[in-house]
């Protein structure tokens, strides 16, 4: 059938609009977003293969390869795709390109023949939930050098704050035309170089504040060195501190003692510098100055003097134990008692032992027993109310030593104010005779503690026969024999329910018997 021209074009603009609903809705499908309902993502991501695989030896590689068991996010934290891959040795710059569950690692110029290289994963790279990486990923392969079992870790924190510092860039390297290993510090501030070459390497670590993997002036830095032999794990202490061009100026000099005086500097002082080429003069007037016999940094000083204080103490005891010529020593396999020094002896634990005490050919010994002393005594409760006369009941006390600590099965004496009335084994079994209120009193050493007993008489039984009640009207008060008052009275406590006892009785909540179902 002939279609006209103005007929074509309106076919042709309606298709086009609904191609164009039609890619409206595939564009709407394809957005990346979690699917709705299930249980929320909070797995990391985990790296299931790499090309090349760890210590493969491989030539001519453009390319390294990371494949995830889930889709990876384009977003790191704090930076892009490339600054959260570390290339060791540096290279070229690195360019990480990103698909669904990869990233792949290039380097401008390839990498290098010859060497072993480190390309480590840092934990910025996440999923599409943002949940990071649990701990760096790093993937060691060689490109003909060989794998030196080495490993160079160690510590960077700053020396004025005394903190961790985390993010911190850490270059090795032989010389200055030896490749350059790096690594970047964890949040504790802890890195780890392996499989590096034998040799002396030097060590910088320093804080990239303007991310050019440079030092510079401004930067807080730190250098060693360290001296690697195959098959060794070689951890170093490495402190960094902001450049400083000008000299410490001393600001203060005060004697703390007759031979010591301390100077204070504005600025700080490197502790392992030397200090035996610095010229210090005391002078006195009208008198010889005293010679400057030893410098000390700070550090230094607190071990001498600690040092010092040891040997005095040391040579003190020697003194007093030439001047009493006596020896006291305790058995070899007999634990309880040390002695501090001659007739003192130290108690350090319960049981028994033999002090032994010489003197030129003379010896004599004697048993020491050494035991824990009570320093409180505690009850579970202030008061126990007993039931019955006659039934037994433990009372539960705890007993703790001078230092705090519990005393197992420790030994109590026991004493009742009223025998008569309430009797306690030495056990600590309570048993009642008759209902009476006593005192309970528990004494161990010359500590002690009491509790009130309070006992009451339960009624065993209660009967009541047809002619002790008196009959009367619907709703008229039916008043009860004396006897039977007098009999409930003696109950400290009761069932909640009674079985009847008489025909015609309605078995109730009542505690003093039961009521007619009629009048």
């Amino acid at each position: 059938m002939p279609v006209s021209g103005t007929a074509r074009v309106r076919r042709r603009v309606v298709l086009g609009a609904v191609a164009t609903a039609m890619a409206g809705m595939l564009g709407g499908c394809a957005r990346q977003e979690a699917p709705p309902g299930g249980p929320e993502d909070r797995r990391p991501p985990v790296v299931v293969r790499t090309v090349p695989e760890a210590f493969d030896t491989v030539s001519d590689l453009r390319e390294v390869r990371f494949d995830f068991d889930e889709r990876i996010s384009e977003r790191v934290a704090g930076g892009s795709l490339n600054e959260a891959v570390t290339v060791s040795p540096r290279g070229g710059d690195v360019r990480v390109s990103h698909s669904r569950r990869s990233l792949s690692v290039r380097v401008e110029g390839g990498f290098e023949e010859g060497l072993v290289y480190r390309v480590t994963l840092r934990p910025a790279v996440s999923d599409l939930f943002g949940n990071q990486l649990a701990d760096p990923f790093e993937l060691v392969f060689s490109t003909g050098g060989a794998l030196v079992p080495t490993t160079l870790a160690g510590e960077v924190w700053d020396r004025i704050t005394g903190s961790n510092t985390s993010d911190a860039l850490v270059l090795a390297s032989e010389g200055p035309d030896s490749p350059v290993h790096q690594s970047v510090t964890d949040r504790e501030g802890i890195f780890a170089l392996r499989y590096l070459p034998s040799g002396r390497v030097t060590v910088t670590a320093f804080e990239d504040v303007n991310r050019n993997g440079a030092i510079d002036s401004t930067e807080i830095q730190g250098a060693t060195t360290a001296e690697l032999v195959s098959g060794d794990t070689l951890i170093i202490d490495l402190p960094i501190l902001a450049p400083d061009t000008a000299a410490a100026v001393a600001l203060s000099a005060d004697a703390i003692d007759s031979v010591t005086v301390v100077v204070e500097f504005d600025d700080y002082l490197e502790p392992s510098s030397e200090l035996d080429g610095i010229d210090v003069a005391l002078r006195r007037e009208g008198a010889v100055a005293p010679a400057v016999v030893r410098r000390f940094h700070e550090a230094d000083y607190r071990a001498f003097v600690e040092a010092v204080a040891d040997s005095l103490a040391r040579l003190d005891s020697i003194d007093r134990a030439r001047a009493t010529d006596r020896e006291v020593s305790t058995g070899p396999d007999e634990p309880g008692t040390i002695p501090s020094e001659a007739r003192e002896i130290v108690a350090r634990g319960a049981g028994v032992t033999t002090v032994v005490a010489t003197h030129r050919e003379h010896r004599d010994s004697i048993p020491v027993r050494v035991r824990r002393v009570a320093g409180t005594l505690s009850f579970g409760s202030p008061t126990v109310v007993l039931l019955a006369v006659g039934r037994d009941t433990v009372v539960p006390l705890q007993v703790w030593d001078t230092n705090d600590s519990l005393i197992p099965a420790p030994s109590i004496r026991w004493t009742s104010s009223d025998p008569t009335a309430i009797t306690v084994s030495a056990e600590g079994a309570v048993r009642a005779l008759r209902a009476a209120p006593a005192v309970l009193t528990a004494q161990i050493d010359t500590v002690s503690a009491t509790l009130n007993v309070s006992v009451h008489q339960t009624v065993a039984n209660l009967e009541v026969s047809a002619g002790d009640l008196q009959t009367g009207p619907v709703g008229a008060s039916v008043p009860v024999p004396p006897s039977v008052v007098a009999s409930a009275r003696k109950a400290a406590r009761f069932p909640r329910r009674w079985p009847p006892v008489q025909r015609g009785l309605k078995e109730g909540p009542y505690p003093f018997g039961h009521r007619h179902r009629d009048a």
